[in-house]
């Protein structure tokens, strides 16, 4: 199918429809809207004004923002000409269209004017421009301001929530509980237990005012330690509130998350498993705590409802969600309404990664550009005298800093994992420091020993031996092991390529395509369709063949057929072929679909061209999923465009908060 005919499919010729064609048809080639956008606002627009406002509107909500500023949306309009098409194709009936475009879009800017100055006359009226699907109440809804604000009524809904929830909870009082008793409980899981050893010094206070706060948020990027902050979290607290197993969740928002995190929890443990100790034993049962997604804990029903609510509490007592950076406001203010009063919650995740593929930044509302303890004077006093004579790495005074989630925040800042450099690529990348880009060396995968960021000088394609050759040694170890599940592990984790996009010369599809060529190649020169050693992704849940959407394994010739093994529990698990179609090759991700991961290597690949998802999150997000060596391939002005683009996700929490 041709892109002309898959925007047919999507669109329509009815008269609003062809009035508006070329401005959808420019909206969709530049992927600021996809197909069931298109459909949305061909469904749900009932008048010219309303399809308008709809295409608009779902630009921004596409890329996550809950509402728009008129202002906004008229700019998205007059650029919308200027901005270049990101298809792998540019069939010559679309550049055709841009014509058509330009010499409408003076109408469509006037009509655009026209349709703000009867919202703020009779906002009635937008309910008669588009209605939501059963034909009930309004879609959009209108606020008034010197620059008025457009947010489809559920983003609004689920907003008010939210802040209710988060301005509930805060007024929730800390619990009474002496620096003594904190440093006693903090000196049996850091000193007198197996599972003991010092921690840095924002980890140890992240504990300790986990023992405190009703409600905390820990974020810090990878390798910061949150993990171990879990489950020191959970052993500090079990003791303190005496927390049976089964009055505790982890929850995340994909299964892939929420599997990390409980295997990472059960290894961490397995040194008390021979231990008689009361404590050691009490500790060990954390393994049967509650865990799964947050759509699981929540109780996800088809319609789009939740089971848990207001009116049916969570059972638990203290709920752990973790990379919380990736729950949409939607999903959020679900959970926090469906918090009893003595529960506890405690957040973690990297605020500044890529926020949700839905609406709302959630996480990075709350935390704002903070950095360290949000502490009051109380606060520093009492976590200093909590944390005396403690083992912490980098031990300094806990002072006061002003934030509105005083004593119930800290933001990690030590990476235990990444080389320096990767760690400095990244504090220039959060601070939009476009010097940084000029300065990456080139550097070829011949190289034996290349710098840690650098930034590809001629290009995969002519190095493609150097970069599939560890990958098919890696393949050869692991059969020769006997299928080891370490070896496994460290070719899953070896290396990938992470593509801005999915499409495009450059995109995942592209790359996946040639990598996949060059491996079978050396390995099963003869094959059709999956071979061994060709690596493959799930690309949804299988919870029946214990598989999740992400889930990376290797196909391999076992027992006789061709099956797939994926690492999982401390060993490998095997899949049958052919009960997994939705498994696909994966020598490319995109950068969302990797986030969580890490790898040993990576190699980012910038689009041919520029594009408004390519932004500032994305580039830390995929830089910081290297442990060793990243490398950057494309325009390097197109990275410097990135790193200036950073994601407006207007929120009421924000303002609610104070937070600039």
């Amino acid at each position: 199918m041709t892109h002309t005919e898959r925007f047919e499919s999507a669109w329509d010729r009815e008269a609003a429809g062809n009035a508006l064609r070329p401005l959808a048809l420019r909206l969709w080639g530049t992927g600021l809207l996809g197909l069931p956008e298109l459909r949305l606002s061909r469904l749900l627009g009932k008048t010219l004004e309303g399809r308008l406002l709809l295409l608009l509107l779902l630009v921004p909500h596409r890329a996550g923002a809950p509402r728009a500023r008129s202002s906004r949306l008229r700019r998205l309009l007059e650029d919308c000409s200027r901005t270049p098409w990101i298809l792998s194709s540019d069939p010559a009936s679309l550049d055709a269209s841009l014509e058509d475009l330009q010499r409408l879009l003076p109408g469509f800017l006037e009509l655009w004017d026209h349709l703000v100055e009867d919202g703020r006359r009779d906002p009635a009226l937008i309910a008669s421009w588009c209605k939501p699907a059963d034909g009930q109440g309004a879609l959009v809804e209108f606020e008034d301001l010197p620059d008025p604000e457009w947010a489809f009524q559920r983003s609004v809904r689920a907003e008010s929530l939210l802040v209710e929830g988060i301005v509930s909870r805060l007024g929730i009082p800390l619990r009474d509980v002496s620096p003594g008793r904190a440093r006693e409980i903090l000196g049996q899981i850091l000193i007198k237990s197996p599972l003991g050893g010092p921690l840095h010094r924002l980890q140890a206070d992240a504990v300790a005012l986990a023992l405190r706060a009703p409600f905390l948020v820990v974020s810090g990027g990878p390798g910061t330690g949150k993990t171990t902050v879990v489950i020191q979290i959970l052993r500090a607290t079990r003791r303190l509130m005496e927390l049976p197993p089964d009055s505790i969740a982890l929850a995340a928002p994909t299964g892939r998350a929420q599997a990390r995190l409980s295997e990472s929890l059960r290894q961490a443990l397995s040194p008390l498993v021979n231990s008689a100790d009361r404590e050691d034993v009490l500790d060990l049962g954390l393994r049967d705590v509650f865990a799964g997604t947050l759509h699981s804990l929540l109780g996800a029903r088809g319609d789009g409802t939740f089971r848990h609510g207001p009116r049916t509490p969570l059972p638990f007592r203290l709920v752990v969600v973790d990379e919380a950076s990736m729950v949409d406001l939607h999903l959020f203010s679900v959970l926090v309404s469906a918090l009893s009063p003595d529960s506890t919650l405690i957040l973690l995740g990297d605020r500044d990664q890529l926020p949700s593929v839905e609406t709302g930044a959630v996480l990075s509302d709350l935390i704002g550009d903070f950095k360290g303890e949000g502490l009051s004077e109380e606060g520093a006093l009492w976590l200093g005298q909590a944390r005396e004579g403690l083992p912490v790495v980098d031990p300094a005074s806990a002072s006061p800093a002003f934030h509105p989630l005083a004593d119930r925040l800290v933001v990690l800042e030590h990476s235990f994992r990444s080389v320096p450099e990767i760690s400095l690529a990244a504090g220039r990348i959060l601070a939009s420091d476009t010097g940084w880009v000029r300065e990456i060396p080139p550097s070829r995968l011949s190289e034996g020993v290349p710098p840690p960021v650098s930034r590809l000088a001629d290009g995969l394609d002519p190095e493609m031996g150097s970069w599939v050759a560890p990958l098919c040694d890696g393949f050869r170890m692991f059969v020769s092991s006997g299928w080891d599940a370490t070896c496994l592990r460290n070719l899953l984790e070896s290396r990938r390529i992470l593509c801005a996009l999915h499409g495009g010369v450059f995109g995942r599809r592209a790359f996946n395509d040639r990598v996949d060529a060059a491996v079978r190649e050396r390995l099963a020169p003869r094959s059709r369709g999956a071979y061994p050693g060709q690596q493959m992704l799930a690309t949804r849940n299988r919870p029946d063949l214990d598989l999740r959407n992400g889930d990376l394994g290797v196909a391999a010739n076992h027992e006789g057929r061709l099956r797939v093994a994926f690492p999982g529990g401390g060993g490998v698990r095997w899949v049958e072929l052919g009960l997994a179609p939705e498994l696909e090759p994966a020598w490319a991700l995109t950068v969302h679909k990797a986030q969580g991961s890490e790898f040993d290597q990576v190699l980012f690949v910038l689009p041919e061209v520029d594009t408004p998802l390519l932004d500032r999150p994305i580039v830390y997000t995929a830089l910081t999923r290297a442990r060793r060596i990243v490398r950057v391939q494309g325009e390097m002005e197109l990275l410097s465009t990135a790193l200036a683009r950073v994601p407006d996700r207007p929120s009421r929490l924000r303002k609610v908060l104070g937070l600039p």
